[in-house]
């Protein structure tokens, strides 16, 4: 009976494809938004690593770009040219009507593809060329520790310990 209830509570499970048809999983993650101007490479890793708390040193980054039409209104499919970057973030040529122009990804589903819904972000689909460069991001990141962390796992030792010589 319990595990009939835990289904009412679950979510529909669908997918976008392409033309071919090739299923491309379902929209990545959009983590942050920054209006950074015309801002070089540094800036960009800068930027990611102090939204992700991550120390990425290199990315990869194009402005030929090749955007495939899904087969949801205002859905666009890229074919990554690394393998399987983590994150993404692309950068519009102009400032968007929502003050940003660099919108950072989580790559989630099939990390080949990344896909982005380009009506939510303000862009008309007729303009997908305002889409000025992408910077990807591969899947290995090296975690800075947070201080909250830390402490959390010590006051947890602090209490096994303490537990232990209770009994």
């Amino acid at each position: 009976m319990a595990f009939v209830s835990l289904l009412v509570f679950t979510g529909p499970a669908w997918a976008i494809s392409i033309p071919g048809p090739i299923d491309v999983g379902s929209i990545d993650i959009l983590i942050d938004s920054a209006d950074l101007g015309n801002s070089g490479d540094q800036t960009e890793l800068d930027w990611v690593n102090d939204v992700l708390n991550t120390s990425f040193t290199a990315m990869e980054k194009y402005s030929v770009m090749n955007w495939v039409e899904t087969d949801t209104d205002g859905v666009y499919a890229i074919d990554f040219k690394s393998e399987e970057p983590t994150y993404f973030f692309i950068k519009t040529g102009n400032t968007l009507e929502s003050g940003f122009d660099h919108f950072l990804y989580q790559n989630i589903a099939s990390l080949n593809w990344g896909i982005i819904d380009l009506l939510a972000l303000g862009v008309e689909v007729d303009r997908i060329g305002v889409v000025s460069h992408i910077g990807e991001l591969g899947g290995e990141t090296t975690q800075i520790p947070e201080p909250t962390t830390l402490l959390l796992l010590g006051l947890g030792l602090v209490g096994l310990a303490g537990l232990r010589r209770k009994l």
